[in-house]
């Protein structure tokens, strides 16, 4: 069409979409001048208007809406401009007039008593092709939902570009697999799906409360730069209708006798959307680590007020630095004490109450990861779960099978290393270069050496002792038994269930001690 023209209405809502719009463009000067990705296109099509932006990694159209619902008004039928993603809408009603030109397009921008011209330097024939929306597996919930899960785990996910596969969200779906099925045999409902993020140091998992008919038998993988970018617009444009999440049908591979030797998507991508906008973005290629393997058995649980345990973290983590990043959690007979401590910032400390009495533990464990876990539950009490300071922390609120945390241990030091006894000084004789023989040690030397070895001495039984009290807890962290091998000291790791009994003045591990308000003590 060689001319027409876009009145829009309400340009704070042509503004919010025009936004999100922009912020899926091309930001950078990968593609060059080569194609109009780094510009929004404004189609007008079929009574309607629609915005489309891409950086060809991610795809977004958003419906304007029809031109009779008092947003917008078209007039000249069919056609297509550019705005640039940097371009500030009008704060008043405006309207685009499209014309083409001997000189070529020509757009020109009127509200008020302004006028200006919009330049446009690509043509609409060289807008790359979107994926079409042909899914093959999908599922809806509801925007609010999804958007907290992907906003909770995408912060999880690896920022390291090499780390491939742990730099997105793994969509995985389990179902019941069939009696002698091969590796590549769909499953059978029930299905659950998890979406699941992990850079390695921790690790969350969260089930999705939908149904669907079958779920694909490839790996899918959503980066986590576009999962916030889904959450942002599933927010910014909340209406009443859920989200539908789709994947790409499946493509076998098979080999010269028909069986499948690989199952794969047509096209490498994801869909999101409703009746008024639609996002795709495309998967990372690379394989998710096999998290079920990795995830700690525990025998040693702890409840705990989650906004306490958050307050109480916030309180102290100030004090730790770039070198120190741990805080250290001690669980003592009636409260679970939180330090941190940093050359630079200084020392704090905090605790909270406990109503049973937990194992002796002590462990060090990043604060942020801790807090992130905490924010990713929705419960009011936390259900802390461990096993000694070289395993994983569990972290959920009741319901593993549901939301689930992993939080991985910072080592606190090695085991300690037991001082060398000191060798005796005194001698009768020594070595005398010059006069080339040996000649007798004086008795005031003498004397002056063995009070020197006793005084290592004194000092090597207080070292000993030192020795012996840390070395003690480093078996208590570890939950390691002194045992007798040939008749020779060895640690042997506890079991499951088997924890180091608390001495006779304190209450046994398990004891009730009755009802607490859920409040931390700044010390």
């Amino acid at each position: 069409m060689s001319k027409f023209s876009v009145r829009v209405n309400d340009p704070k809502g042509f503004s919010r979409a025009f936004k999100l719009a922009a912020g899926c463009a091309s930001h950078g000067s990968k593609w060059g001048n080569k194609l109009p990705v780094q510009d929004v296109l404004l189609r007008v099509a079929g009574f309607k208007a629609l915005l489309l932006a891409t950086d060809l990694c991610q795809y977004l159209t958003i419906d304007l809406g029809l031109a009779d619902c008092g947003q917008l008004s078209l007039d000249g039928g069919d056609g297509e401009l550019f705005l640039p993603a940097d371009w500030k809408v009008p704060n008043s009603p405006f309207t685009l007039e499209f014309e083409q030109t001997d000189a070529g397009p020509k757009v020109t921008l009127k509200y008020g008593a302004v006028e200006t011209e919009i330049s446009q330097e690509h043509d609409a024939a060289d807008w790359p092709r979107f994926p079409l929306g042909n899914a093959g597996c999908k599922f809806s919930l509801p925007a609010a939902r999804l958007a907290h899960e992907l906003n909770m785990l995408a912060p999880m996910c690896a920022a390291e570009k090499g780390r491939y596969a742990l730099n997105g969200i793994f969509f995985e779906f389990n179902g019941t697999t069939p009696e002698n099925a091969g590796p590549f045999t769909p499953l059978v409902p029930p299905f659950k799906a998890h979406l699941v993020a992990t850079d390695g140091k921790h690790l969350g998992m969260s089930t999705l409360p939908v149904t669907f008919e079958k779920p694909p038998r490839y790996q899918t993988l959503l980066e986590h730069t576009h999962a916030l970018n889904v959450s942002k617009i599933m927010l910014a444009l909340e209406n009443d209708e859920n989200v539908e999440v789709a994947f790409s049908p499946e493509v076998e591979d098979t080999n010269d006798n028909g069986e499948t030797q690989a199952v794969r998507p047509a096209e490498n991508v994801m869909f999101f959307g409703t009746r008024s906008w639609s996002y795709i973005a495309r998967m990372i290629e690379g394989q998710f680590p096999a998290w079920h393997s990795v995830v700690p058995k525990t025998d040693a649980t702890v409840l705990l007020d989650r906004e306490a345990f958050i307050e109480a973290l916030q309180a102290v983590k100030h004090a730790c630095s770039v070198e120190s990043t741990a805080v250290k959690l001690t669980f003592n007979a009636d409260h679970l004490l939180i330090e941190a401590k940093s050359r630079e910032n200084g020392y704090a400390k905090t605790q909270i109450l406990l109503d049973e009495v937990p194992p002796q533990m002590q462990l060090g464990l990043d604060p942020e990861y801790l807090l992130e876990a905490a924010r990713a539950l929705t419960g009011d009490t936390i259900v802390f779960q461990f096993r000694s300071c070289e395993y994983g922390v569990s972290i959920h609120d009741g319901a593993p099978e549901m939301r689930y945390q992993l939080v991985m241990p910072i080592d606190f030091g090695d085991r300690p290393v037991e001082p060398k006894e000191p060798e005796s000084g005194v001698k009768e004789e020594v070595w005398d270069g010059k006069a080339g023989a040996y000649v007798k040690v004086s008795d005031e030397a003498k004397a002056l050496a063995k009070a020197e070895y006793d005084a290592a001495l004194e000092k090597h039984k207080q070292d000993l002792e030192t020795y012996k009290v840390e070395l003690a807890r480093w078996r208590l962290n570890n939950r390691r038994n002194a045992v007798l091998v040939d008749g020779e000291d060895s640690d042997e790791e506890q079991k499951l269930g088997e924890f180091t009994p608390r001495p006779a003045d304190q209450p046994q591990i398990g004891q009730k001690l009755g009802p607490v308000s859920y409040t931390h003590l700044t010390l």
